[in-house]
């Protein structure tokens, strides 16, 4: 691999604050984010916009994190496993 090379770009710091928080959210800091940005740009030829997941304070939802806790506690519960059918996968939840 080629010896990596500086990349500098000036930002009013609101702007750097706001898109780092944006980051953040998806557990990245600026740097990486800046590298995926520029590695995806040079493979892809393209501009890489549509990153879906929107920046909210509730994400997931609360019905969506319940799922989420469900599903967790049923892995743990040493009960998955493949089932015939969806009637065998109900039971298994007891549900």
């Amino acid at each position: 691999m080629a010896a990596a090379v500086q990349v500098a770009t000036r930002v009013s710091p609101q702007v750097k604050l706001k898109a780092s928080r944006v980051f953040e959210h998806y557990g990245l800091d600026t740097a990486t984010a800046l590298r995926m940005f520029l590695t995806v740009t040079a493979d892809e030829q393209r501009i890489p916009i549509g990153i879906d997941r929107p920046l909210v304070e509730d994400f997931p939802n609360p019905e969506t994190a319940e799922a989420i806790r469900q599903g967790n506690e049923f892995l743990a519960s040493g009960k998955p496993g493949r089932y015939r059918n969806a009637d065998e996968l109900f039971e298994a939840l007891d549900l």
